[in-house]
């Protein structure tokens, strides 16, 4: 079947409307490649943001980044600006829902805990736990 671009956006868009996670997650994808839309960096947040908080683990993922590089030279550098707090919170998140099998954000949750980021005290201990975690899911981790 040939692919109907502006076909299938009316029904990611349709499917957003109902809050769908995954439509939500998708319609931030083509905003942010601009090849069926042209891009719109706010419109990629505002889709992510809401698939975030409608518990989609990739876009916790996504928002997790974005609010941790704002502008800084990061696949996700849509121009939001850093909010590690934010970060953290998505991070966490995404944790608490793929604790067994997602070594990212248990990774991310190691880097916030080593460098004391978002707003937490920094703690070795806690940071250590984390990042064995992710070493146990594959995940390559500095210790």
């Amino acid at each position: 079947f040939p692919l109907d671009e502006k076909k299938a956006l009316k029904w990611f868009e349709l499917a957003a409307e109902q809050c769908h996670p995954l439509a939500l997650y998708y319609l931030a994808l083509i905003h942010k490649e601009g090849e069926v839309v042209e891009k719109s960096y706010p419109k990629v947040i505002s889709f992510m943001k809401q698939s975030a908080d409608l518990g989609y683990d990739e876009a916790q993922d996504k928002m997790a980044r974005i609010c941790m590089v704002g502008d800084g030279g990061d696949v996700w550098s849509l121009g939001a600006p850093v909010d590690e707090s934010k970060s953290f919170h998505y991070s966490t998140l995404g944790y608490g829902q793929n604790r067994d099998s997602n070594s990212a954000f248990s990774y991310q949750l190691g880097l916030f805990f080593h460098n004391g980021m978002g707003g937490i005290s920094r703690s070795l201990y806690r940071a250590k736990h984390y990042f064995e975690e992710a070493a146990k899911a594959g995940r390559q981790v500095p210790y």
